[in-house]
């Protein structure tokens, strides 16, 4: 679990003490209420092979402390997308569905970044990776084939070849 940033508002209270006749008294009391956001996991990676789609993956953003914090989500990269409204946490959890929209993608590497930013406060970033592989190319062989033609082969001839195919790929 990687904590984000704490929040911490500061409010000033004013009290004037004094008795009947007396001389009020100005004392300045700092509040300081603290809250966080806990990202988990922090860093998301998936494995594709090239014309398919990776699996969704899952975050969460935890609150902690006493004060809600809203957030809002972005993200860099085309390939990627997030699902879940972002708000307020007050202590609770939310979860986001990570969808990779990679059927597109050439074979490489590939990195992209999630934002969650608290209000008011810098991003933390959720580092992506991804893997997109080649798609194996299929292979066909024939064992023992036969193959029946006309001696000799012209054009518009038939050709038949019998045999046994097996796909290795």
């Amino acid at each position: 679990q990687v904590p984000v940033v704490s929040a911490t508002a500061v409010d000033q209270i004013y009290i004037w003490i004094g008795s009947t006749g007396g001389t009020a008294k100005e004392v300045m009391i700092s509040v300081t209420i603290t809250g966080a956001l806990v990202i988990n996991p922090s860093n998301l990676s998936a494995t594709v092979i090239q014309g398919s789609n990776a699996a969704n993956q899952t975050f969460s953003v935890n609150g902690s402390g006493s004060s809600a914090l809203s957030y809002s989500i972005t993200d860099n990269a085309s390939w990627l997308n997030v699902s879940g409204s972002p708000g307020n946490t007050n202590g609770g959890s939310h979860s986001h569905d990570v969808t990779f929209s990679t059927s597109g993608l050439s074979p490489g590497n590939y990195s992209g970044q999630i934002y969650v930013t608290p209000q008011g406060m810098a991003a933390t970033t959720i580092n992506v990776s991804l893997v997109v592989n080649a798609r194996t190319p299929a292979s066909l062989s024939l064992g023992s084939s036969i193959v029946t033609a006309p001696n000799p082969i012209q054009q518009g001839s038939t050709v038949t070849v019998s045999g046994t195919v097996v796909n290795t790929g």
